[in-house]
């Protein structure tokens, strides 16, 4: 499991926040035809995802809570300046996008209030990426075909599994014998990070299918869980712990139970499911869902594979760690089997974590394309 910490860096989080909403006048067909298909009009339509602008506008012509934008680039926006006085029209383009994007309440399109569209920063090529989808769904290009699934489903497959099947003590033995300790970790690692890259090249090849929509509250439910997560990674990968990779003998020790551990003898894999489910609300497409849904079966399903791994080793010792600790939060502690006990290092710690928590907040569209504060 340590190295699930080490990649997931690559690949954190895909926030969203709300939509904006345009009308629009249709103007006359192309007389020049049907231009070339653009290769940046699939990352645009990923972006307009992640962003939260498919949550409100379909790219298909479907209904929503928006005017879809299929049909609609090149055409003719009707706006008021400023959400007063008589509406003028301006082109559906570039221009029109990168000003709605950044300033929605200064051309507010007729019929619609203020208010309703988050302002956000995006970079040129972001929006010219998304131009590129808007203008293919003016010409009704046709959506990725389903094998641009394949990586994704992949990905998850080998990185879950992968986790599973070599820590399993038959198949672990039946390796690492031949191999060597040093070998297998790296095969190990070689796995899960295959896996994990298959997640991230499927992820962004995956076209959109909206499970359920973007609502304005969903954007919030990281900020809410992330700061706690943030913290189980730094406290659950400084605290000696017998079920962290390597540290079993650890539940030998005079005082196995320190910090952390009494609150749950997992709290790292607490942190990467409580990311993982976080994520899922903000984030109602399907390959997101597959993506995040892997993230917390590994998370919550490693908890009884390294029980069951640990107890059958390690015996009585486990059995005296395992009384004085529960895989649910607080459980040992509510039924005074443990107590907490937190010390100079563990304040240090809380320090670490409230800087590398304020660092992804801020750093978060730099890394990963996405805004995490709405």
């Amino acid at each position: 499991m340590r190295s699930l910490m080490l990649l997931l860096w690559i690949a954190l989080l895909v926030l969203a926040p709300g939509a904006g909403r345009a009308d629009v006048i249709a103007l006359d067909d192309d007389p020049h035809g049907a231009a070339e298909p653009d290769p940046r009009a699939e990352d645009g339509r990923r972006l307009l995802a992640r962003h939260g602008c498919t949550g409100c506008h379909s790219l298909d012509g479907s209904a929503g809570p928006g005017p879809t934008f299929a049909d609609r680039w090149g055409g003719l926006a009707t706006v008021q300046v400023g959400g007063a006085g008589p509406t003028r029209p301006v082109p559906y383009d570039r221009a029109y996008l990168a000003r709605a994007v950044a300033a929605p309440d200064a051309e507010i399109a007729d019929g619609w209030s203020a208010g309703l569209m988050p302002a956000a920063d995006l970079d040129p090529e972001t929006l010219d990426a998304m131009a590129a989808a808007l203008a293919e769904a003016a010409t009704g290009a046709p959506e990725p075909p389903p094998t641009s699934w394949t990586a994704l489903v992949a990905g998850v497959l080998v990185f879950v599994l992968g986790h599973f099947l070599l820590s399993a003590g038959p198949v672990r033995r039946r390796l690492a014998g031949p191999l060597g300790e040093g070998r297998f970790m790296l095969l190990y690692s070689v796995v899960a990070g295959l896996g994990l890259y298959l997640m991230i090249v499927g992820l962004d090849a995956a076209p959109y299918v909206e499970l359920w929509p973007r609502l304005p509250w969903t954007a919030h439910a990281p900020l809410a869980v992330m700061p706690l997560a943030v913290a189980l990674w730094v406290f659950g990968f400084s605290t000696p712990n017998p079920t962290a990779a390597g540290r079993a003998s650890v539940a030998e020790q005079a005082e196995p139970v320190r910090g952390v551990v009494a609150i749950t003898r997992h709290p790292a894999l607490w942190g990467f499911a409580l990311w993982g489910l976080s994520h899922l609300p903000p984030n109602g497409d399907l390959a997101s869902v597959v993506f995040f849904g892997g993230f917390v079966a590994l998370a919550l399903g490693g908890m009884w594979h390294i029980d069951r791994r640990r107890a059958a080793r390690l015996g009585e010792a486990w059995r005296g760690f395992a009384e004085q600790t529960s895989v649910v939060p607080f459980v040992a502690v509510a039924r005074g089997r443990t107590r907490l006990r937190f010390g100079v290092g563990d304040l240090a710690r809380l320090v670490i974590a409230a800087v590398v928590f304020v660092g992804l907040l801020h750093t978060h569209h730099l890394l990963f394309g996405v805004a995490a504060l709405p």
